[in-house]
């Protein structure tokens, strides 16, 4: 069995056309949706579009986090290039939309998910619609880290679209803690680590401390809003399911559990709402890994966030949100 980060690769200069394809029909239906979404994270995150424009740019990030209680730098500087240049709000970030369903469809492509299937999820699955719609900082955070796992990449690519995926989002840390732990496996396993195993882990231990250190007082902020009262044991029971349901159906233990580990810890600080859809794509990668496209839980899933997807863009039409 291959243990690499990308195990199948099925990407063909024929998918091309498909992508942009994709790309188009994403960056219309951003165009006839974003309007419509008034409500919710929005209303700060338009607001904060609309009073930055022009505004030289520290008095523009006082007037930012007046609206978006954020540190994440990321979405500001989008934010005001596109105010600036006097772009619509809508059209904006429907162009980073499109951006992102073709840098999705890659990856999932590269994990061996087919065309079609890849294809109905960048339109109805329900956290990349969330992605495209509500989770305007995270949306980023997930380009930069799709981006960072395209194949035949070296190290400092990786590294460098890791460090903007965390500046986009901060929960993007805990998918980067995955990978980091994927990439350094061999020294949790009787095999010998490759001289690359040390040196990544080595960067990413040093990434984390220099967030740690500059952002310590946003982080203890971010930890302190969203840490529950105790730990949310009714939380860790989906993510416990999925890493058990794992190590049975890929007959492996080393690979589920390193994967899942930080999710697990993430889950305990700040709860499930922000790291589920993180769970479902590596779940998704590894069943695909160990050839279980057909497996009936991963199926289940996949339906699952479609017919969930139907409410949430039902949530949007009739309330202006896709959260009531």
């Amino acid at each position: 069995m291959k243990t690499s980060l990308h195990p199948i690769s099925v990407v063909t200069h024929g998918n091309e056309r498909i992508y942009a394809l994709v790309a188009l029909l994403v960056f219309f239906f951003s165009l006839l949706i974003l309007p419509r979404y008034s409500g919710g994270d929005q209303v700060g995150y338009t607001s904060a579009y609309d009073i930055i424009a022009g505004i030289e740019p520290m008095k523009a990030w006082s007037y930012y986090l007046d609206y978006i209680t954020s540190n994440e730098p990321i979405h500001f500087a989008i934010s005001i290039i596109g105010s600036t240049l006097a772009i619509n709000k809508d059209l904006w970030f429907s162009l980073f939309n499109a951006i992102l369903a073709v840098q999705l469809m890659r990856i999932l492509h590269h994990w061996g998910v087919n065309i079609y299937l890849s294809t109905s999820m960048i339109f109805t699955n329900f956290y990349i619609l969330v992605l495209y719609l509500a989770a305007e900082r995270l949306k980023f955070g997930f380009l930069f880290i799709a981006i960072a796992l395209l194949p035949r990449k070296g190290m400092g690519w990786r590294m460098s679209f890791m460090i903007l995926s965390v500046l986009s989002h901060v929960s993007m840390l805990f998918p980067i803690a995955s990978i980091w732990l994927l990439t350094t496996r061999n020294m949790f396993t009787d095999k010998k680590p490759k001289p690359m195993e040390y040196t990544f882990l080595a960067l990413a231990i040093l990434l984390v401390l220099l967030f740690s250190f500059t952002q310590q007082e946003y982080l203890f902020r971010k930890v302190n809003a969203y840490m529950p009262d105790e730990i949310p044991f009714n939380q860790l029971l989906p993510i416990l399911a999925l890493a058990v349901y794992s190590i049975v159906r890929t007959k492996e233990w080393v690979f589920p559990t390193l994967i899942f580990s930080p999710f697990f810890i993430g889950i305990a600080v700040v709860g499930s709402t922000r790291l589920n859809m993180f769970v479902f794509f590596c779940f998704l990668f590894l069943m695909y890994r160990a050839k279980l496209k057909y497996d009936p839980l991963l199926l289940l899933l996949l339906l699952y966030f479609t017919y969930k997807s139907l409410g949430f863009l039902w949530n949007i039409f009739q309330y202006g949100s896709g959260f009531k």
